[in-house]
């Protein structure tokens, strides 16, 4: 989840399998800012708070609510 918002939910607002979101969130691959873009549109929170998030993932800190 992030921000409140489910990998199948963010997967049907951005029109991509639920497999793609989850490797994008995982934090192991690296996400283009363009696509961080689309995300951010999707939840409704700004670029830099999505690429805190993954950043976050990624370094296995706590992540923001």
């Amino acid at each position: 989840m992030i921000y409140g918002h489910t990998q199948v939910d963010i997967a049907e607002k951005l029109g991509i399998h639920k497999s793609a979101v989850c490797r994008m969130l995982s934090g192991a691959h690296a996400v283009r800012q363009s696509t961080v873009k689309r995300l951010a549109e999707a939840i409704g929170r700004s670029e830099y708070e999505v690429q805190l998030w993954i950043l976050c993932k990624r370094s296995g800190q706590t992540l923001p609510q």
